[in-house]
């Protein structure tokens, strides 16, 4: 089941994550919570930190670039190389050089 849980800054969006999650586990179902890259990290030591014992090994926090890599994996598929952020720091760089004599700022 997907489930959207949406509103403003405030309303009680991760409270009620947080809730559901617990529920779901208490119910020895697998969670799958897909969230932003840059709040990876922190979603999951909350997760932690409010989770005790076995059930936290039966919650998978996703950013979309795991959730691709973790698809490609299962399906036998070749899983792509992603660029680190060097990588994408010469790739711009390199973008920018090639427009040099076109940009107003370098």
């Amino acid at each position: 089941m997907l489930s959207l849980i949406l509103g403003r800054s405030g309303s009680g969006k991760s409270r009620r994550i947080r809730q559901e999650i617990q529920q779901a586990l208490k119910e020895h179902q697998t969670v799958f919570l897909l969230v932003p890259e840059q709040f990876s990290f922190e979603s999951e030591c909350n997760l932690a930190a409010s989770l005790a014992g076995p059930e936290f090994f039966r919650l998978q926090v996703f950013t979309f670039t795991r959730l691709a890599r973790k698809i490609f994996e299962s399906s036998g598929g070749p899983v792509p190389r992603f660029l680190d952020n060097g990588g994408k720091v010469l790739c711009a760089s390199k973008a920018a050089g090639a427009m040099q004599d076109r940009l107003n700022v370098f």
